[in-house]
């Protein structure tokens, strides 16, 4: 394990959350989908996090866990595997990003990596200190809400798993379930039949804050409604309590009444349904990991 010399996991201004509980950010904000969607996004260019100053030689990146720092600065933690053995785990790395517009620029940097080979689908907590883990060494049958805590914010080299806080049942892809930010909201998506024209649903669960003990992924949740998906396979990402992006969609139920269907905002991204693996919205625009040429390190940048 390394902590990189240099940060003590401590932030220079506070951290912003996408949203509180029931919001999805003010008006004109760089984090509210509305407002990124409505300005247009053009594609700027494709990065490896691995050229990030101070980062190891990672491999495959598909999943990433964001939080914005400030109105042009994030901090990212992520994980890479050897794609040619999918039980190959490599890194879980952590880096800060003062300008996510280029992952080359040496203001940016490495906050710390471990070597650890089984997990997936990350989640970061609004302070920094709580991850939602899949663990699978093969990425065949996750266990979807696994909890970890940094004692640190930001440095993976204290994460300590905490059990007491997983969810006790339901092995469910990373890809079909995720947590809000503030981890108050649980969220699985499901189809009724196979392909992207059969029936999709949302499923959403409301828990204490970072607490999934009493969540069975194998049940109906709290609430159940059908929305406006077309992907055939799910790319969750549950942004807060009220926004979450499935592959190239994003859909916004700016109430937070998840019994009711949520207003589909459109495609997200110039390069449709590339964002499976993973979506975000980053200072400004959006970021998300893409395959090419058998290289899911690519990470694409729009702004």
């Amino acid at each position: 394990m390394r902590r990189v010399v240099g940060h003590d996991g401590a932030l220079s201004s506070p951290l912003l959350s996408l949203g509180s509980a029931g919001q999805a950010g003010g008006a004109g904000s760089v984090f509210d989908p509305e407002y990124v969607l409505s300005t247009g996004l053009r594609y700027r260019g494709s990065y490896k996090f691995r050229q990030v100053p101070g980062s190891p030689t990672t491999k495959n990146i598909a999943w990433m866990a964001l939080a914005p720092t400030s109105e042009t600065a994030c901090r990212v933690i992520t994980f890479s595997y050897d794609q040619s053995g999918y039980n190959s785990g490599e890194y879980v790395l952590s880096y800060d990003l003062q300008n996510p517009r280029d992952l080359t620029d040496p203001a940016n940097s490495t906050i710390s990596y471990i070597t650890k080979a089984d997990f997936y689908a990350v989640t970061v907590s609004s302070d920094a200190r709580m991850l939602k883990v899949s663990l699978d060494g093969r990425f065949i049958v996750d266990r979807a809400l696994q909890v970890y805590e940094m004692t640190t914010p930001w440095d993976v080299t204290t994460l300590v798993h905490v059990p007491a806080r997983s969810s006790p049942g339901g092995m469910l892809s990373g890809h079909d379930t995720d947590v809000s930010p503030d981890g108050t909201m649980v969220m699985k998506l499901t189809k009724d039949g196979s392909g992207g024209s059969a029936p999709h649903y949302v499923h959403t669960w409301a828990t204490p804050a970072w607490d999934f003990s009493g969540v069975d992924l194998a049940t109906e949740g709290n609430t159940k409604v059908l929305y406006a998906g077309n992907s055939t396979s799910f790319g969750l990402r549950l942004h807060n309590n009220n926004v979450f992006t499935d592959a190239a969609q994003t859909f916004y139920r700016p109430d937070g009444d998840w019994s009711q269907p949520p207003d589909a905002l459109g495609a997200t991204l110039y390069f449709s349904g590339a964002s499976s693996y993973t979506l975000l919205y980053a200072p400004q625009g959006v970021m998300y990991s893409h395959k090419t040429g058998g290289d899911y390190s690519n990470l694409y940048v729009h702004y």
